[in-house]
């Protein structure tokens, strides 16, 4: 089951959904659907973590979210960019927010 086509009535699977999702969950986290995602291992959440609707998280790399973040609607977290030295592309550098 997606994540996105879950009844807001259906919390218990949505938090069983985030918990496979996500790569590290503290607390309860809060996310509206619709929610996407590139791969979602690569995304960390703290405590009192809120998303509201069409949050889009593209973690080609680590994304990090701290205690008491609350995020509007219609936000864009992406890792992607446009290096042009492979190196620094092949680096995975980390988004800290909160």
């Amino acid at each position: 089951m997606n994540f996105t086509n879950c009844k807001p009535s259906e919390s218990k699977k949505q938090g069983e959904l985030l918990s496979q999702m996500f790569g590290s969950i503290k607390g309860n986290p809060v996310v509206t659907a619709p929610f996407y995602c590139d791969y979602g291992f690569n995304i960390s959440v703290g405590e009192n973590f809120y998303t509201n609707h069409n949050v889009t998280i593209q973690d080609g790399a680590k994304v990090t979210f701290g205690d008491n973040v609350f995020i509007a609607p219609n936000c864009v977290f992406s890792t992607a960019g446009h290096a042009i030295d492979s190196e620094q592309r092949g680096c995975g550098l980390e988004i800290p927010a909160g």
